[in-house]
């Protein structure tokens, strides 16, 4: 993804953009350190597809995803999860 968008279609129709963001939504369930670090990863990842209007569009017709980040940034005491959602949230102009 770095610098092209030429790999924006391939992951949105493979379904690995909205696997990305459905492991976002596992984030509450986490109840440890090593079960936070795969929605810090997939957070950071979106934060970056995000640069590009086809995965940013994709991200931003899923109102679900849009709570979610939402409500990470609201509620999350994880400040790197915070910063990543943030990121996302800026990127979106939610």
């Amino acid at each position: 993804m770095r610098n092209s968008a030429s790999l924006c279609a391939p992951i949105i129709e493979s379904g690995a953009l909205r696997g990305l963001a459905a492991l976002v939504g596992e984030w509450a369930s986490a109840s440890s350190d090593a079960e936070l670090q795969p929605c810090r990863i997939a957070l950071f990842s979106l934060g970056s597809m995000c640069s590009y209007a086809a995965c940013r569009d994709t991200l931003l017709s899923s109102e679900e995803f849009a709570n979610t980040v939402a409500d990470i940034s609201a509620r999350t005491a994880d400040e790197v999860l915070r910063k990543y959602a943030q990121r996302v949230v800026a990127k979106l102009g939610l």
